[in-house]
């Protein structure tokens, strides 16, 4: 890696952190259309961004766990500050979601035993079903050559920008679905993750609101420690594919983790709709770039 290639891969590092932090969709959104532009290996690209990917979620987890940590009470305090901060997964500063629809009983659920507001009880066992499917993504993303992931991931992009514009309008009421959903949902999460080498949030997010049912301070914490554990699984997997570029890897890590601290920083000083406005866009013409490589290579 040149000194070019290496202040770039800072700076997107960096600015992964940062609008990862502010939206909580994790770095690799960003970092691997940069990789994929720079012509690596679908199977490298996945197998260091997941190393990112692992890091994040493990920052996030224990700050939540620790949130928790000697308080019994839970009440409006609570929800005032999953509503500023709550953004790491898939919150964002409104709080027009799980508001006056029946949902205590789900966040009294997330929040038993004075554990915080993990529910660490639906987070393991969504985990199982996420772990395999990270498992088969590590080992999937070396099928794929790089016109193939340009387009596919250029299609992930694309949903993951409706994800953003969409999020605000995410109700916990509704239509009932079988539990049985949020497994598959759960495995899809974790396939997904490691083949293009990215978090499962904008997947679990929205099936965890509208299937189970969970309020959204409780939802967002409860996905990073399931993103946690499959990651594992796609990490140990990936590593002994021999698919990570061990020193990307560290600076990307790097990179991500001081943006993130950046991030948190600026978090309530920018018009969340606006930064999701703009970020949507730009993932769309993003993804229209790689469309347009994959097709013309």
């Amino acid at each position: 890696m040149d000194l070019v290639t290496g202040i770039v891969v800072v700076m997107v590092s960096i600015s992964a952190g940062i609008l990862g932090s502010l939206l909580g969709l994790g770095g690799g959104f960003i970092i691997v259309p940069a990789l994929a532009f720079m012509g690596i290996e679908p199977s490298r690209i996945a197998g260091t961004s997941m190393f990112t990917v692992l890091s994040t979620s493990t920052s996030s987890t224990i700050s939540y766990a620790m949130q928790g940590r000697g308080s019994g009470r839970r009440g409006e305090g609570e929800e005032k500050e999953g509503g500023e901060g709550g953004s790491d997964v898939g919150g964002d500063g409104d709080n027009s979601m799980g508001e006056g629809d029946g949902s205590n009983d789900s966040r009294r659920k997330g929040m038993r035993g004075g554990m915080g507001r993990i529910d660490y009880a639906t987070a393991l066992g969504l985990a199982v079903f996420a772990s395999p499917g990270a498992v088969l993504g590590a080992y999937s993303s070396s099928l794929l050559d790089l016109s193939s992931f340009k387009l596919y991931f250029a299609l992930l992009l694309v949903g993951v920008a409706v994800h953003i514009l969409m999020r605000p309008y995410y109700h916990i009421g509704g239509e009932r679905y079988p539990r049985q959903i949020s497994y598959a949902v759960s495995f899809f999460s974790g396939f997904v993750a490691s083949l293009f080498g990215v978090g499962g949030g904008a997947i679990l997010v929205p099936m965890m609101l509208m299937v189970l049912r969970m309020d959204m301070h409780v939802t967002v914490p409860t996905v990073h420690l399931i993103i946690v554990v499959s990651s594992i699984s796609g990490v140990i997997t990936h590593v002994m594919l021999g698919h990570p570029e061990y020193m990307l890897a560290a600076v990307l890590v790097g990179g991500t983790f001081m943006g993130a601290q950046i991030g948190s920083r600026l978090l309530g000083r920018i018009r969340d709709r606006l930064l999701r406005r703009l970020v949507a866009i730009a993932m769309i013409m993003v993804a229209a770039r790689l469309i347009y490589d994959s097709v013309m290579g």
